[in-house]
């Protein structure tokens, strides 16, 4: 790396440590509505048997403080492996998973992992801190490194909705957030087969757009009424809900 590259990999180690020195281990409505969308699809597309997922090799790409590696362990999956670019934030994360194989790389595409290796790739709200012009090269090394007829799963923020959802105090070192038809492209350019996307959900942040789309006593009442959760799966269906998925097959 040059000089100014290795200065910017400094940088976003000293942001990423800091972030995450601030994050608890309770999981916000968000992380958690992440965490349903994940299970849902491996429920659905890898076999649920704990001698079958023992044998799994599978990668959180991004794994930044770790939070995620806690719960492809809690649901049987023991072959784990973690990648990230910021060496002081992979130093912290892996004295707490000492059973999980860490991966440091850089700022570059193509990354340090090996080819075809992965039967399973998780990169949870990853793809929009790298830039377009590296996005491209991100998916490339995502089915480099996937063996055939892997899954690989991402989420990621709505980029149609950047500008009512990201207040300016959370933004990290790069948001260059993308839309839908984007993730598709994107994946398939690359080789991926899209086996199911979509959107989901209304805050993050602890707020978000449903302050524009709904009012408080409006929410309030539809909330007395059991009828949040179809109005979330009715934004999701309008491609309107906050988190995007894309769960993809090699």
């Amino acid at each position: 790396m040059s000089g100014s590259e290795e200065m910017y990999r400094e940088e976003l180690d000293r942001f990423y440590q800091r972030s995450w020195e601030k994050r608890g281990d309770v999981l916000s409505p968000s992380q958690q509505r992440r965490v349903e969308i994940v299970n849902r699809f491996l429920n659905r597309l890898l076999p649920e048997s704990a001698v079958q997922r023992d044998l799994l090799q599978v990668l959180d790409y991004g794994c930044g403080g770790g939070w995620f590696l806690k719960v492809l362990g809690a649901v049987g999956f023991r072959q784990l492996h973690a990648y990230d670019v910021t060496p002081s934030v992979l130093e912290a994360t892996a004295e707490k998973y000492p059973h999980v194989t860490f991966w440091e790389g850089n700022i570059h595409f193509p990354s340090v992992l090996p080819e075809q290796t992965f039967d399973l790739i998780t990169s949870i709200e990853v793809v929009e801190h790298i830039p377009v012009v590296q996005k491209q090269a991100y998916f490339a090394d995502l089915y480099r490194i996937t063996r055939p007829n892997a899954i690989v799963i991402l989420t990621t923020p709505n980029g149609a909705l950047k500008r009512l959802a990201l207040p300016p105090e959370e933004a990290q070192p790069v948001e260059d957030w993308v839309t839908l038809r984007d993730l598709k492209n994107l994946a398939q350019s690359a080789g991926f087969t899209v086996v199911a996307a979509g959107t989901e959900g209304v805050r993050r942040y602890g707020f978000a757009h449903d302050r524009i789309l709904l009012s408080y006593r409006l929410r309030q009442l539809l909330l007395k009424l059991s009828l949040w959760d179809t109005y979330e799966r009715f934004l999701g269906k309008l491609r309107l809900g906050i988190t995007m998925y894309i769960v993809l097959q090699r």
